[in-house]
């Protein structure tokens, strides 16, 4: 293949896990490479990710140098699945492990990751598979060489790497302190976030590892320019130091690979593929696994309710579904599993003829790494994450078009009805200036807690650099209470769905501000009537409202052409974790109070259902994830509960969804796919609308002209 247009046309894709040794003889005992091919064959993937080297730094084909897996015998498993189906004209890329090389770092014990004290990251002595090795070290010109010597000896159509990035724990070797040193003229600095120099170590880590993804994504175009470059990318995947992956190391290959595993949650599967799909060059890949949880509950298998579910989440947020197993330790496949990969991957292909094109551009939802990370700091899951997911999750619910995007510029806010900053501490003068322009022409913002009170450094700037748009400025927070309450205006369009007194609860720290001339406060703060002490409590279970203030919790302003409402908590974050639908509802009423025209596309659809956008040329795709499982009752003994894991076995249906398009007439025929069903559609305050009488798992209406 001559170029890498079948990234964006492969939609089902399958790899074998087989990430063994071979120092006991009874493992691969049964390999069979005709077995294993004859069973592919029947799962009939569009894209093979075949094994090449796993992290025990085995070979799974023929080399010049390093060792083979004994287990394969005289196979060379890469030669063969090229042989086999690349008359089929499907593409065939190599798995590589990086980093994560067990005979490297045995043989080089000095290219090892290390903490402080000279121990191995991670317990690494201590794991059979997490042999880091350091992306300083000469391993990186080794691994140049193994990737030339890979393409030279195999036509294959790309290289994807696994693992391409450092351990969570900071690395304190030989070369990273030479490195480091080169460039800042100081030896490795000990964990301080306070210190600039501990946040430069932070910075090296990040520049390390773009350049390790650029030198080994160039040396396979330099090898084979007609071959794909594909990286694992674990965007918002850690709570600790960073593993040194950016949103320039994302831009580097050529496609970006990402896998939730089933303890992230249905909504990091969905807002993550949302997310990656903006910053990947090519749809990205979503790997799924199919064992119900992680590789450990192995032979038990994910439902294929389940499995249908994660595949048609994957479809719908702009991203192909990669189904993996692991190869039993004799060599084998567990050929039920891969029956029902291949039902799995028939359901998808159904859908193919509607899959892609561009979202919808509606609601930006804004991913800043600059919040993360320098005001995130060792707590970006509590100081960001949750603020991020928060909003992501109210908009799911409530079938609101959000389009995950990680800058601010003129040209990326350019198209957008709204623009949403979940707790965006960090901003640069750049991004305020963007922001205020895209208000002043006629954009709505909402947004909430620090947005803009540091610089993109995390530099604290005392006001809100966005303090001339929301209309307020800062002066403290309620650190003193342990909670504080919010009442909100019930006539305004915020707060219509309120309960009659307009009294919320917020469960952090909720900042102060003032209103400038012009601000409509529509919520105020009420405090609790005193604090608990250690000798003496107020209620011995609540602390409820009780004292009045003018001090805001929620601001409404018109700057140019444009709307603000600013939250000062973490409505966001409190949503997330409680799921009180007032919550919900304040943030989405604020989305489209601000939408100076309402939005392009509307549902009335209950929460389960998720809704994306996708414009094609001349039509419109809009998809409806089910997500209502029939479930299991949770598990608890006292006041205590045992972990219980949410599995679908059956999804069940919704009826009567109603959905509404704003009418440019454009479109004259809607059908409900891949059913191919027609729909009737009437017209309604300007809008198309269509009547959707079922979704089980998932459905498309297609507007067409």
């Amino acid at each position: 293949m001559k170029n890498i247009d079948w990234l964006n046309k492969c939609y089902t894709r399958s790899y074998i896990s087989q990430h063994y040794g071979d120092w006991d003889k009874r493992i691969f005992k049964d390999y069979d490479i005709n077995e294993i091919l004859r069973i592919l064959e029947e799962t009939d993937p569009e894209f093979l990710l075949v094994t090449a080297r796993s992290h025990n730094g085995k070979w799974f084909c023929d080399v010049s140098f390093g060792d083979k897996h004994r287990g394969l015998g005289e196979v060379d498993q890469v030669a063969a699945v090229i042989d086999r189906f690349r008359e089929k004209g499907k593409p065939v890329v190599a798995y590589f492990s990086a980093v994560y090389d067990q005979e490297l770092y045995e043989r080089h014990p000095d290219w090892k990751q290390v903490n402080a004290d000279g121990h191995p990251v991670g317990d690494g002595d201590n794991k059979s598979w997490g042999k880091t090795v350091c992306l300083n070290s000469p391993y990186r010109e080794y691994l140049t060489e193994m990737i030339r010597e890979l393409l030279a000896t195999h036509e294959l159509d790309g290289v994807f790497f696994d693992m391409t990035f450092f351990d969570v724990e900071p690395c304190y070797c030989q070369y990273c302190k030479r490195a480091f040193r080169s460039i800042y003229g100081s030896k490795l600095p000990a964990k301080d976030w306070n210190s600039q120099l501990y946040r430069d170590y932070i910075q090296f880590r990040i520049d390390t590892n773009y350049t390790f993804i650029k030198d080994i994504c160039d040396a396979v175009k330099s090898a084979n320019p007609s071959a794909s470059t594909g990286i694992q990318y674990r965007l918002m995947y850690d709570n600790l130091t960073m593993t040194g992956q950016s949103l320039k190391a994302g831009a580097v290959p050529d496609y970006l690979y990402f896998d939730p595993y089933i303890e992230h949650g249905f909504l990091k599967a969905s807002v993550c593929t949302r997310l990656v799909a903006q910053v990947s060059r090519n749809m990205p890949e979503i790997s799924l696994m199919v064992r119900p949880g992680k590789h450990t509950d192995n032979p038990n298998m994910k439902p294929l309710a389940h499995l249908k579910m994660d595949a048609f989440t994957a479809i719908a947020n702009g991203g192909s579904v990669q189904l993996f197993d692991v190869m039993m330790p004799n060599g084998t496949l567990h050929q039920p599993m891969w029956k029902r990969i291949g039902e799995v991957f028939r359901e998808v292909e159904k859908r193919e003829p509607w899959l892609g094109g561009e979202h919808v551009k509606s609601v930006a939802l804004h991913y800043s790494e600059n919040s993360r990370l320098w005001y995130g700091r060792d707590d970006p899951l509590e100081r960001y994450d949750n603020h991020f997911f928060g909003w992501a999750r109210a908009m799911l619910e409530e079938q609101i078009p959000f389009v995950p995007i990680c800058g601010l510029s003129a040209e990326e806010l350019d198209g957008y009805q709204v623009l949403v900053l979940p707790n965006a501490a960090c901003l640069s003068p750049a991004e305020v200036e963007a922001v205020e322009q895209f208000v002043r022409k006629g954009g709505g913002l909402v947004t909430n807690g620090k947005t803009s009170l540091y610089d993109e450094t995390g530099k604290y700037l005392r006001n809100y650099g966005l303090a001339d748009v929301l209309g307020i400025d800062h002066y403290g927070d309620t650190s003193a209470y342990s909670r504080v309450y919010s009442r909100f205006e019930t006539a305004t369009k915020i707060g219509r769905r309120q309960a009659e007194d307009g009294l919320v609860s917020s469960w952090g720290t909720v900042e102060k501000c003032t209103p400038r001339e012009g601000a409509e406060v529509i919520a105020t703060l009420v405090y609790p009537l005193l604090e608990a002490t250690g000798k003496r409590f107020v209620n011995i279970q609540v602390n409820p409202p009780a004292v009045e203030t003018e001090v805001p919790a929620c601001v409404q302003h018109t700057y140019g052409d444009g709307r603000t409402v600013y939250f000062p908590g973490s409505l966001d974050v409190d949503y997330l974790k409680l799921s009180f639908p007032e919550l919900k509802w304040l943030m989405i009423d604020a989305v489209r109070s601000v939408a100076s025209d309402g939005l392009e596309i509307e549902m009335q659809a209950p929460a389960c259902i998720e809704m994306t956008a996708f414009n094609q040329d001349d039509r419109l795709v809009v998809h409806m994830v089910n997500s209502q499982p029939e479930i299991g009752k949770p598990v608890s003994y006292g006041y205590g509960q045992l972990e219980s894991r949410h599995i679908i076995s059956e999804t069940l249906p919704v009826h009567n969804l109603q959905v509404r398009v704003r009418d440019a007439g454009k479109f004259s025929k809607a059908t409900l796919q891949p059913e191919g069903k027609a729909l009737d559609i009437t017209t309604e305050d300007g809008f198309l609308v269509v009547q959707v009488a079922q979704v089980t798992d998932h459905n498309m209406v297609v507007f067409e002209p």
